[in-house]
Parts: structure tokens; C-alpha cells; sequence
């Protein structure tokens, strides 16, 4: 029978591969053997001439050989030649070997002279040592080659990615030094925009000009994009004219993260949305950075959330005394506790309570326990259609409940600062989570404005109760971001309630470190406002965020896209557009992203009764005179119709 089965060239790679070691060492110790005796022989005929007509000359060789081998070996096994391994031989075993060579021909000749025996010439050395060195580095390198030949070759089954590096800089010869040894890449090319550049190659890989991006005999399927040290515009610019060729980019970590150890310059990571929304970030206040958090004791609500989550990251890192986490979600408390114990910010000093905070038993023991200084409000329910459909629920936990808990830490005799996180959507709100937020905000103004009357305390210092508003953050759990990236995942389509829509953005990060900053300028029932930058249409949210995955828009002009957008039609309360201001009225604070707002609040004396009443409804599950109530005190709220 014909045997059909195909030679495989990987068949030396995995024999060698999968030798046992000192079998592995015992072939390069007779490489140099070899090496040594063939090097050592052809010079000396060159030197000597015909050692055949010299008994003096032959002794010569063999002891020359015999001491030369002896001390080489010994050098090499003493220093740890053969620990190394052969795939990953550089430039510095070359250096290495220089120097183990003439640490052997200087013992050998040493080893000469003590014997009697006549010395080779300093020309005969020298050569030695220049042919053994070179001619053995230039081996090693041949097999790291075929190593790395067959190791790739026995993956050929397994289809490589075809990546191009962006950036012909020191981060893109890393990279592609690493790529070299991956099983998972094929390095195409390199762009670059430096023209002194085009034409010219790094280690045989060209560098091209970007605009051959478009070159379809490249078949790029990723752009690597390795210039860690861009700034945000030079960055955008850049991942704006390779998504016009519908590429993928993915890009190497920051210059703080590779030399904080946090990343190796390989661990690439998809262009994230933030950075093709092309919003500038401000470097923090650091006197805004730290008073009343370091070294205190800090409470944050809704600590497993998406921004109380954050809020806690960088709170930590400020090294608080205590930091307190209030979650009713076990799983949520859970995750952020893990990842906060497990951060290098962790002195012991971070506790987690299981409870709401709402709740008058858990206040208690946990005011009985700790002494806290500072308080963030982060806990409430913020997804819209879910609020719509439990209105009852909603406004009982994000109104009542900051009701219920300001009113029980005053009594708990807290006297620091409370900073409540709100959002745009209290603004003239169109749907029952904003119109809960706003109650929410005008619950905390008359806790600030009238705390020693209402609960008829004579004492000389009071909390300092503020809030601050803020619109979308990226990725948080009530983004559209998450929700298009897996529409754009399944395929699409992508939907969208209305070509109009526009909102604001900030990243997690940056809204939980504003945060922290406007809490050190409370004063007394400030309303902060965060600078959000300019608005941005969600429709070209989700263009952007297709070409960022290397695809295309599907509609009438191009059906053989890839992913559609669909519209749907306005949700229920849902706005065009979204507002910081209520009044239009704001003033600049020493932080040029942080505002302080002058609006209308209610007296304690009007409000509270009101609020009071209800907390009864709610409890009844009354809605529809929980709704009149709500338009009593909000007459802003016209979604709400009174019978």
C-alpha cells in the first residue's frame, strides 16, 4: 500500500522538544567540542603548516587541544552556559561567549606555561578565540532559526493572525521582538508616519507608509498600535485614519503601566470607546486629592456599583484609615471586596457590611462601630425602564431611602462631609428614576439648610451635606457602551431609540475622581456640577463603535455591511437630550471640571411633611397618589398627569 503520509518538518522540533534535559545539554556540549577541535586543528595547519612532518608540532595540537577543551568546558558548565535556552539566544550570549573564550585561552596558556610545553603564538590565540566565539554564536543562532522555523511550522495548521505594528519606535521593536516567539501572530508590516522611515525594514520587516493600510495584498487582520507615549488627540487622530480602512486596532499598554509592572509591553487590549471619543482629561488637583479621605474614615453606599466600585478603587489608593463598604447586592459587595483586598493599596483597612442603607439596625451598629468622617452616597436605582416599571420601588429607595438614611446619621451624631452622587436626568425630569434622583436632591439641600431646627440640636458643628450631578459615564452598568458592544457582537442590529438622542460622557474614573475633589469644597448644601464636555449623538456613538471592531455600517447604501442600526422608537420618560442646570446659574470653582450651581431648594418645614406622606404611599403601594404627591413637589414633572 502507498504510504501518502507527508514528511513533517515540526518531527525534529518535537523530538528535540521533548528530550530530556541533560540530553538536550550533552548535544550543545559536543557542538563546542566539535567546534573546538575543528577551529583549533584548521588553524594551526594554517599557522604550522603540515603537522604530519612534526612530532613537536602534534603533541603541540593535542595538548592545545586537550587543555583548550578541558578549560572551555569548565568555564561553560561553571558559568551556567548550558542553562540558557536555545529559542531565546541574543545578542548577549555572543558577548557572553567572548568572554568565557578568553577566560579559557588564558587558562589554557596558562596551563601551557606551567607544563614547559611551548606556547602558541599570540596570533594562533587570538584566532582561536575569534573563530570559536563567532562560529559557535553563529550555530547557536542557526538552531534558535530552526527552533523557531519548526515550532511555527508545527503550528501551520492553526491560522496566524496577520497583524501590522503602528509605530517603528523603541515600543514597536519590543513588541514585534515579542511577537517573534508567538504562535498566535504573523507580523506583516510596520506603519509609521515618520517618512525617513518608508522603505527601510526592522529585523527584514518592512516599514510602510499608513496609507498602504489599504493595500489588499497585505490582508491585514489587526493594527497594532504601539506608541504608548501619544497624548489622547494625537492618539484619536491616528485610530480615526486606520479605522477608515475597517481595521481593528488593539494597542499596548501606557508608558505608567508598563513601568508600574502592571503590563508587559505584549498584553495588547482592544482601542477602548474613550479613546476614539477624543475627550481631553485634566490632571487632578492634587490639594483636592486626599483631605478627609487619607487617613480617615470613609463610607461609601452602592460600594459594589459601578461608580461606587470606582469610588472605592481610588479612595483606597489615598490611604484611608478605614474604608467602609455598604452594598445590599451580596454578589456586588462580594467582587469589590475581593479586588480591593487583593490591590497593593491594602493596609487591613478596608471592612464591608452587608445591608441597606436605608435601614435604621444596620446604621446603627455600624455608627456604633466606626466613627466616619466622610460619606458617599453612590447607592440607588438608576436603570430607567426598570424604575418605569416598578415606580413604587424606585422612588422608596432612591427618595425615602435618602430620606431615611440622612435623617439617621444626623441622629447617629455624624458630623462630616455626606456627598450625594446624582445624575442629569433630575434635571426637569421625564421619567419617574429622574424625578426620584431629584427628590433625592432636594432632600439633601434642607438636611443642609435647616439640620439644628428640625431636630432642635444645640451643638457648634453639623455634617456638611452636597451633591453631584453628573450625565452618562462609559461602561458603567447603565451605558448604552455594554449594550452595543454585545448587539455588535451577536451580529447586530444595534438599536437605537432615536437618531437625535445625544448625551454626555465621562469615563468611570474620571467622574469617581471629580467626585472625590468636589467633596473637599463642600461648604454648605452644594449642588457640584461636573463638566461633561460636548454632547455626543448616540447614533455616532454606535458608528464608531462598529469601525472600531473592524466592520461596517449596514443601511441602504451599503447592504453589504455588517452590522445595522435600527430605530425603535423613544422609551418611555426618555429625552432627546439631557441637562446639568436647572436654573442656568453656576459659578467656577478653584477645579476648572467642577461648577458649583445655585438652585431653589424647599424649607424643610414645607418638605418634610410632604416627604413623610409619602413614604406612607409608597407603603400602601398607592401609586397613583404617590404620583400627585410627586407632582406636588416637582410641578416640573410633566409626565405625570393628575386625574
Amino acid at each position: 500500500m502507498k504510504n501518502n503520509k507527508k514528511f513533517n518538518l515540526s518531527f525534529f522540533y518535537n523530538s528535540l522538544e521533548n528530550l530530556w534535559p541533560p540530553y538536550k545539554k550533552t548535544i550543545l556540549l559536543l557542538f563546542d567540542i566539535g567546534i573546538i577541535f575543528f577551529v583549533t586543528t584548521f588553524i594551526f595547519l594554517i599557522e604550522k603548516g603540515n603537522i604530519n612532518s612534526s612530532s613537536n608540532q602534534q603533541i603541540s595540537l593535542i595538548a592545545f587541544l586537550t587543555i583548550f577543551i578541558s578549560s572551555t568546558l569548565g568555564v561553560y558548565v561553571i558559568s551556567g552556559q548550558y542553562r540558557g535556552l536555545s529559542l531565546y539566544v541574543g545578542s548577549i550570549n555572543l558577548y557572553q561567549s567572548l568572554f568565557r573564550n578568553t577566560l579559557a585561552i588564558i587558562l589554557t596558556t596558562t596551563t601551557f606555561g606551567i607544563l614547559g610545553i611551548d606556547l602558541p603564538s599570540l596570533r594562533v590565540n587570538f584566532l582561536i578565540l575569534i573563530f570559536v566565539t563567532f562560529i559557535g554564536s553563529f550555530i547557536k543562532v542557526l538552531i534558535r532559526d530552526l527552533f523557531l522555523f519548526f515550532k511555527h511550522s508545527n503550528k501551520k495548521n492553526k491560522k496566524r493572525i496577520r497583524v501590522a505594528i503602528y509605530g517603528a519606535g523603541d515600543a514597536g521593536i519590543q513588541l514585534s521582538a515579542s511577537l517573534k516567539f508567538s504562535s498566535e501572530y504573523f507580523l506583516v508590516c510596520f506603519f509609521d508616519d515618520n517618512e525617513n522611515l518608508w522603505g527601510r525594514n526592522i529585523r527584514g520587516i518592512p516599514i510602510h507608509k499608513p496609507s498602504t493600510l489599504e493595500a489588499k495584498d497585505l490582508k491585514i487582520d489587526y493594527v497594532l498600535l504601539s506608541i504608548p507615549s501619544l497624548s489622547s488627540s494625537e492618539r484619536l487622530k491616528i485610530i480615526k485614519s486606520i479605522r477608515n480602512y475597517n481595521c481593528p486596532v488593539l494597542e499596548v499598554p501606557s508608558l505608567e503601566e508598563i513601568a508600574s509592572g502592571k503590563a508587559k509591553i505584549d498584553n495588547l487590549k482592544p482601542i477602548s470607546i474613550e479613546d476614539i471619543l477624543g475627550r481631553e482629561t485634566v490632571l487632578p488637583d492634587l490639594n483636592l486629592l486626599g483631605p478627609g479621605i487619607t487617613s480617615g474614615l470613609v463610607l461609601v453606599t452602592g460600594a459594589g456599583g459601578s461608580i461606587g466600585s470606582e469610588l472605592c478603587r481610588q479612595i483606597l489608593s489615598l490611604e484611608p484609615e478605614l474604608l467602609v463598604l455598604l452594598d445590599f447586592n451580596e454578589h456586588a459587595l462580594y467582587e469589590i471586596r475581593k479586588e480591593l483586598i487583593n490591590s497593593k493599596f491594602y493596609k487591613n483597612n478596608v471592612a464591608s457590611i452587608l445591608g441597606d442603607f436605608a435601614s435604621e439596625e444596620v446604621l446603627t451598629q455600624l455608627f456604633l462601630k466606626y466613627k466616619i468622617d466622610i460619606i458617599f452616597h453612590a447607592a440607588a436605582y438608576k436603570h430607567v425602564p426598570l424604575v418605569e416599571e416598578n415606580p413604587l420601588q424606585g422612588i422608596y429607595n432612591n427618595s425615602i431611602g435618602t430620606y431615611n438614611f440622612c435623617k439617621s446619621i444626623v441622629k447617629k451624631s455624624f458630623e462630616g462631609t455626606f456627598v450625594l452622587i446624582s445624575t442629569d436626568k433630575a434635571v426637569r425630569p421625564t421619567n419617574i428614576m429622574g424625578a426620584s434622583k431629584r427628590l433625592s436632591e432636594l432632600i439633601v439641600q434642607s438636611f443642609a439648610y435647616d439640620i439644628s431646627s428640625f431636630f432642635k440640636i444645640k451643638k457648634s458643628k453639623f455634617p456638611k451635606f452636597s451633591m453631584v450631578r453628573f450625565g452618562n459615564v462609559l461602561n458603567s452598568s447603565g451605558s448604552v457602551v455594554p449594550l452595543f458592544e454585545e448587539q455588535i457582537k451577536s451580529g447586530g442590529p444595534i438599536t437605537l431609540t432615536h437618531n437625535d438622542v445625544t448625551r454626555y460622557f465621562m469615563t468611570i474614573p474620571e467622574a469617581a475622581q471629580l467626585v472625590i475633589q468636589a467633596s473637599v469644597l463642600t461648604e454648605c448644601g452644594d449642588v457640584f456640577l461636573l463638566d461633561m464636555g460636548e454632547p455626543i449623538k448616540i447614533k455616532e456613538l454606535a458608528i464608531k463603535m462598529i469601525k472600531l471592531a473592524g466592520l461596517k455600517v449596514k443601511n441602504k447604501k451599503n447592504k453589504s455591511g455588517d452590522i445595522e442600526i435600527k430605530t425603535v422608537g423613544l422609551r418611555k420618560g426618555e429625552k432627546l437630550y439631557e441637562e446639568l442646570l436647572i436654573d442656568g446659574k453656576s459659578s467656577n470653582t478653584i477645579h476648572p471640571l467642577i461648577y458649583r450651581a445655585k438652585e431653589k431648594s424647599i424649607s424643610p418645614n414645607q418638605l418634610w411633611p410632604k416627604i413623610e406622606l409619602l413614604e406612607k404611599t409608597i407603603k400602601n403601594s398607592n401609586l397613583d397618589e404617590t404620583l400627585k404627591l410627586i407632582k406636588i413637589i416637582l410641578p416640573e414633572c410633566n409626565f405625570i398627569e393628575l386625574n
